[in-house]
């Protein structure tokens, strides 16, 4: 906040400057404490889309291992003419 800014503020709202500066620093640590609980939730959320993404391609390899299994036993069953 400029010192311009600290007058204007001191003027329209009868404030002493020392009670800018706080009001200014809480408001700051409030956005500051916001901008870490919004990044940790957005670590969250990629962390479950990874797990997610793992998770499908374990079940297409499982997939692909049953389908193998059953194409082997169909093959095994055949009977020739």
């Amino acid at each position: 906040m400029s010192y311009a800014e600290i007058k204007k503020w001191n003027r329209m709202y009868r404030l002493k400057g020392k009670e800018v500066y706080q009001l200014d620093a809480e408001f700051t640590s409030l956005v500051k404490i916001q901008v870490q609980e919004l990044e940790a939730q957005i670590k969250q959320k990629q962390k479950a889309v990874h797990s997610s993404e793992r998770q499908v391609e374990q079940a297409k390899q499982e997939m692909k291992k049953t389908m193998h299994v059953l194409k082997s036993l169909k093959a095994q069953h055949q009977v020739t003419l």
